[in-house]
């Protein structure tokens, strides 16, 4: 008999099936190698301002097809694995359904949010982010005093950079492509869907097919998804980089192929193209495969891992210095207020890849390799009480601890918000002793309960069984976790602070949860084999473990109060649209004061391509100079939210536009359950050369 004919191969009829079954289960890689290409096709065209739909569109076809190849080893494509992506898809598609008819319409900037809807909305049309000033305008904002271009107070410049990174305002102009306007909108929610199947392309390598479907469960049914996904934040691409990371180090350390690391580092340094603290993905990955090569025994493992550092520094190398020229061409000014954050994390980054980098470079295992190596036991119950220590300090803080981390005008908004709510005025708390008490308002009690469980649980395995995968999958969501569950930086209303422990710290929680509630499974399904059950009597116990692990993981859903049904900013971008339909040229005035949704300014400026200013104080002197400069008067459009913002030619304004909107409540001290009603009225008109502004009947 001949070496091949040992093989066993299929015969043709089943071939195909195979193949179909093992190209369904791969879906959920695929689609997440391929939203990596078409992140990076995206952020290069708008460092290189070549955001044209003729070349981005086919450039990330051709990504698409280039790394077809690049998924992780794919999961046998058993009953289970075909049943569970089944599952995993339908949840991603009904939480996109449920969710594309109540995305957001903000459109003024007070957060972030505004701000990214109307940078999408201005890719559309336009090749960089960064808004054109013409000179005249330019000239017009330096020569008359109280006139402004840059809504953020700045020196009129020919360019108007705006805050933050490029990708997500990229992402909506690519929906805005193909769907127009309204459709970008819906942009966040398909990323966002995107970010569960992430989630779950990693839960099933680590709980299996059908368990693995609890983390994007919950995921699915809580708050913060649908408060970061309906309206555009960098966290679910943050999610889906992060998720991408831990898979290929998962998978890596299986097969042993430095491939997988260079690609895990592409993912890990992908999160700073999306969020500049995106940096603790890269940190983590290094921590986790350094903590590897410290306790490593041999010197061959020592060197494999070395491989693997490199392939990984060089991957996360390409991706963050796409991330960091993308800041600092168009967001220099962001950057640099940022540097307080980003030296800490660079440093670190630095130290722990200088550390790792020694330790698998060592001749001979350390000291403390050895011992854990003959006292594993002992080792595993000492991490264990350890860890146990620190999670009982962390839920423990409210009772004793009252953190105090907010400064300057931050301070002043908690203040104000203490105010509102009837709390002691104590503007520089920061509420950090809450970040535990966050992920039980959002996901339960009994959630937050069971993930410590697992947390103890994977300490003791990682120890005696010397689980690789499974520290080098943990170590993003904990070196996440060793910062923002200490120090949150950001101001603490809810549900906005959520998003600091979106990208990181609750896919972690809802991993080591899951694993958890399997093991209590198998745990239940063992003891009843032992005392001489059936093999019916096993099914049930584990059927019973699985169905309470459901409704725990379900929890979430009961979470929603009023807010389930409420699309923030509804009614906006139609009045934004209307407002720009009224004017007769490029040039647009807005006087006096903002409206209720946020600064105007950016509206005109980028969901309508118009030229505009801003003028806070409309006198008539100071608007017939801006008549007399800006060219011809009659094809200037005035629009003012308050109605006696400017003098009206006769003396009485026309008839305006107006629109009623919600907001979700933002609260310090429990998450929001229902939405503030707001309104925004705007009157129109054409301004003259005497600085009146003759009225226009909009309503």
């Amino acid at each position: 008999m001949t070496p091949s004919s040992s093989v066993v191969v299929p015969p043709v009829s089943r071939r195909r099936p195979f193949a179909l079954a093992r190209g369904w289960v791969s879906l959920p890689d695929r689609i997440l190698v391929g939203f990596l290409a078409v992140s990076v096709v995206i952020v290069l065209a708008l460092i290189t301002e070549q955001f044209r739909w003729w070349l981005v569109l086919p450039a990330a076809l051709i990504a698409l097809v280039l790394t077809r190849r690049w998924i992780p080893r794919t999961p046998v494509p058993q009953r289970a694995a075909v049943l569970g992506t089944l599952l995993a898809l339908a949840i991603v598609v009904g939480w996109c359904v449920l969710n594309v008819p109540l995305s957001s319409e903000i459109m003024g900037i007070d957060r972030d949010p505004g701000q990214y809807t109307l940078s999408g909305l201005y890719l559309i049309d336009h090749p960089s982010a960064d808004i054109r000033v013409d000179e005249a305008t330019q000239q017009l904002a330096r020569s008359i005093p109280g006139v402004v271009v840059d809504w953020t107070g700045k020196a009129p410049a020919p360019r108007i950079h705006v805050q933050g990174t490029s990708l997500v305002p990229g992402l909506i102009g690519m929906f805005g492509w193909i769907f127009g306007p309204a459709g970008a909108l819906h942009a966040l929610v398909v990323v966002a869907g995107i970010g569960l199947l992430a989630l779950y392309a990693v839960s099933r390598r680590f709980l299996g097919p059908l368990w693995g479907l609890l983390p994007p469960l919950a995921l699915a049914l809580s708050m913060p998804l649908a408060a970061f996904g309906r309206m555009p934040y960098t966290e679910p691409s943050s999610l889906i980089f992060g998720c991408g990371a831990m898979l290929c180090l998962w998978t890596g350390i299986e097969r042993g192929n430095s491939r997988l690391f260079l690609l895990a580092g592409l993912f890990a340094g992908a999160s700073v193209m999306a969020r500049v603290d995106g940096f603790l993905a890269l940190i983590g990955g290094i921590v986790g495969i350094g903590a590897l090569g410290m306790f490593s025994v041999g010197a061959v493992r020592r060197a494999r891992l070395r491989r693997w550092l490199g392939s990984f520094l060089l991957g996360g190398a390409v991706t963050v210095a796409i991330g960091v020229t993308d800041l600092a061409l168009h967001s220099p000014s962001y950057l640099m207020d940022t540097v307080s954050q980003l030296v800490p994390l660079v440093a670190v980054l630095v130290a722990v890849a200088v550390i790792a980098w020694l330790v698998t470079i060592r001749a001979r295992p350390s000291a403390l390799a050895l011992a854990v190596g003959r006292h594993r036991g002992r080792w595993a119950v000492g991490a264990q009480v350890f860890v146990g220590v620190v999670l009982l300090v962390l839920v423990s803080r409210p009772l004793w601890l009252v953190s105090h981390l907010m400064w300057g005008g931050y301070a002043s908004a908690v203040a104000n918000r203490q105010r509102s709510e009837g709390l002691p005025i104590d503007g520089p708390r920061s509420y950090d002793e809450y970040t535990v008490n966050w992920l039980a308002w959002y996901f339960g009690w009994a959630v937050v309960a069971v993930a410590a469980v697992g947390v103890l649980l994977l300490v003791r395995r990682m120890i005696l069984r010397r689980d690789a995968r499974t520290v080098v999958l943990l170590a993003i969501p904990a070196t996440t976790a060793l910062l923002y569950l200490n120090k949150v930086t950001i101001t603490p209303d809810q549900i906005w602070a959520m998003r600091r422990l979106v990208p990181g710290v609750v896919p972690g929680a809802l991993l080591v949860a899951g694993y958890a509630c399997r093991e209590a499974a198998r745990w239940l399904g063992a003891r009843i084999r032992a005392a001489g059950g059936q093999q019916r009597h096993v099914r049930w116990g584990r059927a019973l473990v699985a169905a309470a692990s459901v409704v725990v993981f379900a929890a979430p859903v009961l979470t929603w109060g009023e807010l389930f049904t409420v699309r923030e900013g509804a009614g906006e971008q139609a009045l934004v649209a209307d407002i720009c339909s009224y004017a007769p040229g490029d040039r647009v005035v807005h006087a006096g004061e903002n409206p209720s949704f946020g600064h105007f300014v950016p509206a005109l400026q980028q969901a309508c391509g118009l030229q505009a200013v801003g003028v806070g104080k409309a006198t008539t002197e100071r608007m017939s100079a801006v008549a007399q400069q800006w060219g011809d008067p009659q094809s200037i459009l005035v629009v003012a939210f308050d109605a006696n913002a400017v003098t009206w030619q006769g003396g009485r304004p026309g008839t305006p536009l107006s629109t009623n909107y919600q907001r979700w409540e933002e609260l310090l001290m429990r998450r929001p359950q229902v939405a503030n009603e707001r309104s925004a009225t705007a009157w129109l008109g054409l301004l003259r050369a005497d600085g009146t502004v003759a009225p226009i009947n909009a309503g």
